[in-house]
């Protein structure tokens, strides 16, 4: 098992929002694991983290592990990350 596998990703969604199924799909193909927040409903907390990270979009996805936290950005920087062309 590869390092990057043994890490849990933590990924910001919305309902209408077609890279962040996409993203959701490659974790989900690649045996990832990863928690998942739908924040459709939560719209000032999730304005709340976009500022804090300085990210605008969704998906907003993070890689977590020990104590450390990792901000990767969306899907395309997600697809950068595992190595995917």
């Amino acid at each position: 098992m590869s390092e990057q596998e043994r890490k849990t990703f933590f990924i910001y969604t919305k309902r209408d929002c077609g890279f962040c199924r996409k993203a959701i799909e490659l974790f989900k193909d690649r045996g990832l694991h990863f928690i998942h927040m739908d924040m459709t409903e939560n719209e000032e907390l999730l304005k709340s983290i976009q500022e804090e990270v300085k990210w605008n979009t969704v998906p907003m996805i993070f890689q977590f592990s020990d104590r450390n936290q990792v901000f990767i950005g969306g899907f395309t920087d997600l697809n950068t990350f595992l190595g995917i062309e």
